[in-house]
Formats: structure tokens, C-alpha cells, sequence
């Protein structure tokens, strides 16, 4: 079994430079609504931003619902 094996949907959110609205940026996709049953991702890709964003990044990679890369 591989990580995505069962995913009906990936949100795929290249950022940069995005510090102060990357996490409510995930909020709205984490509420957005979806059909019953539907496995969901989020996968951010930071992009060499020269700010606070890489940080950001991977403090929401950390709770396990986000891949960040």
C-alpha cells in the first residue's frame, strides 16, 4: 500500500513568500466541503521562498494531514 492508495482528491498549493496567510490558506481548503467518504490531501510545495514561509511549511507538514515538500 502506498500513500495513495484510497485518495479521491490532492490539493496541490505551490508556495511562496506566503507566511502570514499560508495557514489560513490551508484552513479554508481543510473546511471546504467534499462528498461523504472522500480521502483528501493537501500537499504544499514551497517554491525557495526567502522568508518565514519554508518554517510555516514545515510546522503543517508536522501534523500529519499536510505533505509538505
Amino acid at each position: 500500500m502506498n500513500a495513495t492508495d484510497g485518495l479521491d482528491l490532492s490539493v496541490v498549493m505551490p508556495v511562496y513568500n506566503e507566511p502570514h496567510t499560508l495557514s489560513a490558506s490551508v484552513a479554508r481548503v481543510r473546511k471546504t466541503n467534499v462528498a461523504d467518504g472522500w480521502r483528501t490531501q493537501i500537499i504544499l510545495v514551497e517554491d525557495g521562498s526567502s522568508d518565514a514561509t519554508p518554517g510555516t511549511v514545515r510546522e503543517l507538514g508536522a501534523r500529519g494531514d499536510v505533505i509538505a515538500l
